[in-house]
């Protein structure tokens, strides 16, 4: 019997073999705001800004104290997706976004402290996009909070680049598949 966690995991890794072309939509300031998320990207945001008031702890995963990596994994872990705890092995999964793609979803990552650096020391999810302003949940010295990159200076001089980890689109049908019966994983 495969457990609830395993087949997560093999679900997310099939669909990521799966990518042979992502379609990204337009971070068109002329476009309309459709702030509306559904299903589980919208479960992932709502579990991330649940957290807002929680305060900073260097490698926590609770509600008592949290870390920027661990709020995504935690986040997505309660979706049962697991990402590690590591902003930089975070910035090693999924595919690389051009900012004036970004979507609700996405991860931003930062540089550290040393603005001089090259290396990851953040990272944020994106919870809406809209007229070229990008807001973000992420755990920061302030604790967990929603910020408009724009508005913050300290992070948006120290982004490095976007990645999606999850084309939700393309998971919600997977997930479809399973449940409807149409689809199955073959017995291990």
């Amino acid at each position: 019997m495969i457990g609830k966690v395993t087949k997560s995991r093999i679900a997310l890794t099939a669909l990521m073999l799966a990518w042979t072309v992502v379609v990204f939509a337009s971070n068109d300031p002329k476009r309309p705001c459709d702030q509306s998320t559904t299903g589980l990207l919208a479960q992932i945001i709502n579990t991330s800004k649940s957290f807002c008031g929680t305060p900073y702890r260097y490698g926590g995963t609770s509600r008592s104290g949290i870390d920027c990596s661990g709020l995504m994994r935690t986040a997505f872990g309660e979706h049962n997706l697991e990402l590690p705890h590591s902003s930089k092995r975070l910035r090693k999964m999924g595919v690389h976004v051009d900012f004036k793609a970004l979507e609700p979803g996405d991860l931003l990552f930062f540089k550290g402290r040393n603005i001089n650096s090259k290396a990851t020391g953040h990272v944020a999810l994106v919870t809406s996009v809209c007229n070229g302003h990008v807001e973000m949940v992420h755990a920061t010295r302030r604790g967990v909070v929603v910020d408009q990159l724009e508005k913050q200076p300290y992070y948006s001089t120290r982004l490095l680049e976007a990645r999606r980890v999850i084309d939700y689109r393309q998971l919600e049908d997977l997930a479809f598949l399973l449940e409807s019966g149409m689809f199955h994983f073959p017995r291990m």
